[in-house]
């Protein structure tokens, strides 16, 4: 820990955001919030994406801080504008629910795409289901049935649920 600890002092991000996993965790130090935060936002502010992506999640969730979910929506696109699927995917979902955002619905799509063409299949769904209801996007059913497909078989639980449902659906309009 001491090698941490000169590391992040010597203003190495990769230590920075070490130290504040640590401290967030209780893992090798006492649990320490608010030094964990000091630590993520030290090499947050360096641009380093992963501790943007901590950054964001600890507004977004109001954990160790205050939820201020304009400032996670900063946090998590600075990360995304780097390529983090899981930064650019919350981004999306931001910009869904109008979240430290104004909701937009082709900017949500932008930033699910980019991570949904990278294989995450929480993006999948979600633009999957966009496309379905051509929301944000031009109305597709093939391509967000695909996504939907791609994302059950990645194990998200609602893409399985609502093939099946769709299924159901059409097998019920054939009949009639």
């Amino acid at each position: 820990m001491k090698l941490a600890h000169v590391s992040a002092d010597m203003g190495v991000p990769a230590a920075q955001r070490f130290l504040g996993l640590a401290y967030l965790n209780g893992r090798a130090v006492k649990r320490d919030t608010a030094e964990a935060v000091s630590w993520f936002r030290k090499a947050a502010e360096q641009g380093y994406a992963d501790a943007q992506t901590d950054l964001g999640l600890l507004y977004y969730a109001g954990e160790a801080v205050e939820a201020d979910y304009a400032e996670a929506a900063k946090w998590l696109r600075k990360a995304a504008e780097q390529g983090d699927i899981g930064a650019q995917t919350l981004t999306g979902k931001l910009y869904i629910a109008g979240n430290g955002v104004k909701q937009d619905f082709a900017e949500a799509a932008k930033w699910l795409r980019m991570a949904a063409v990278k294989g995450c299949p929480d993006a999948e769904y979600t633009l999957g289901r966009m496309y379905l209801n051509g929301v944000g996007v031009e109305e597709n059913k093939e391509e967000g049935l695909k996504l939907i497909r791609d994302a059950g078989e990645q194990g998200i639980r609602e893409a399985k649920a609502l093939l099946i449902e769709l299924s159901e659906d059409s097998a019920h309009l054939q009949e009639k």
